[in-house]
């Protein structure tokens, strides 16, 4: 009973707590750099006593060895010791440039891929192996790629210079996209979409930085996807 209250004790404590101190965040390239700038200029201005030191690439990260408060990626995860606090989520769209597809010729089928030159990333747990649903059955296809490269910026760059094919989040490539520098292709086949985490240690006692940075995420991306 006295250790219970002591837990109760300390939760209502914590709560109270003002958020301050310094808050580490790592944030994929691409994402971070197109949606989430913003967002931590508003929790700064709403949090004065917060400081973040901020980090963007695609690489795998140990949040806990590596001493990150809050990691923001795409895809779940399955270590026991972290939370991932979903927030979002993005369709996934093949694309290529006008000039490659007139080269080329535009895929009409999924199976047409294997003719194509692809371009795939690295971090994926099968990053040649290529799902697809249409009607309801799911399709796999084997791409033989003429680029692997570890960062979905790279992916956009390389196919809006006419290098190949890929399949990347719509946030990635929707303002190419508008300015005709890239299709969308195979729209007829379904991708499966990507869900975007917080990712935290999971602890029974959060700081209040990082349990205000989270919800306040999490706020800022509702209601709709990417």
């Amino acid at each position: 009973i006295i250790i219970d209250a002591e837990n109760a004790e300390r939760s209502i404590n914590q709560l109270q707590e003002t958020p301050s101190g310094l808050l580490r965040v790592n944030a994929p390239g691409s994402f971070g750099s197109r949606h989430l700038l913003n967002v931590f200029g508003e929790f700064m201005y709403h949090y004065p006593e917060v400081k973040l030191e901020l980090e963007f690439n695609d690489r795998i990260i140990d949040l806990v060895s590596e001493g990150y408060d809050v990691v923001i990626r795409v895809g779940a995860i399955k270590d026991s010791n972290l939370v991932a606090r979903k927030f979002t989520q993005s369709r996934m769209v093949t694309i290529a440039a006008p000039g490659y597809l007139k080269k080329y010729g535009t895929p009409e089928s999924v199976e047409d891929l294997n003719q194509h030159q692809c371009i795939v990333y690295s971090l994926l747990p099968t990053p040649t192996l290529w799902t697809f649903f249409k009607e309801g059955q799911r399709i796999n296809v084997n791409v033989g790629p003429r680029v692997i490269c570890n960062s979905s910026h790279i992916e956009v760059s390389l196919v809006s210079q006419g290098i190949g094919i890929t399949r990347v989040p719509l946030f990635t490539c929707e303002k190419e996209i508008a300015q005709g520098k890239l299709q969308i292709i195979l729209d007829d086949y379904d991708l499966v979409p990507l869900e975007i985490f917080a990712i935290y240690p999971h602890r029974q006692y959060l700081t209040a930085k990082v349990r205000a940075f989270v919800d306040y995420v999490v706020d800022a991306f509702k209601p709709a996807g990417l």
